[in-house]
């Protein structure tokens, strides 16, 4: 496999990899940290909720995917026209911009469960409108990459050939 091939396989599969464990790390992190869990015991519950009627949190990351599939699809393209530092940017870039809301979204409808206050019976609904609103962020994180990558350290690496 060539270089070429190896980092877009790299930057089309890492995104999406990223995306199916974020919603269970913040539970995770959430039942440890907030709510005194012990770590495997945390995570046998998340094992056990992952297609769990009602919970199903499979279903959960499977939809929230949507930002990290615009991600590796725009990596896949850029894959071919960019020196692998400057992919390396714009993926990064693109990661942080949908990480930035998408963690803080889903902690605001987990912690309820694990913290003081109640959960609202609505919350659910932020699970369909976290990932669409990710894609703006995702554009703002893939904009700030690319430019990053514009800077001298990044722009002057030579790009292979194979």
């Amino acid at each position: 496999m060539n270089v070429k091939a190896r980092q877009r396989l790299i930057w089309v599969a890492a995104p999406l990899a990223i995306g199916l464990v974020v919603p269970s790390l913040v539970i995770l992190c959430l039942e440890v940290f907030v709510g005194g869990v012990p770590p495997s015991a945390a995570a046998a519950d998340i094992l056990e909720r992952q297609f769990s009627e009602g919970d199903n949190l499979f279903l959960i990351a499977a939809f929230g995917l949507i930002p990290f599939v615009a991600l590796s699809i725009v990596c896949a393209v850029a894959a071919g026209r960019l020196a692998p530092s400057r992919l390396a940017c714009l993926g990064i870039g693109g990661l942080v911009g949908i990480l930035a809301l998408m963690i803080p979204g889903h902690v605001a409808v987990w912690y309820p469960l694990y913290g003081p206050g109640h959960m609202s019976s609505t919350a659910v609904i932020a699970f369909l409108l976290i990932p669409f609103y990710c894609l703006g962020s995702l554009a703002i994180g893939l904009i700030v990459g690319w430019l990053v990558s514009l800077l001298p350290p990044f722009r002057h690496v030579p790009r292979s050939n194979g």
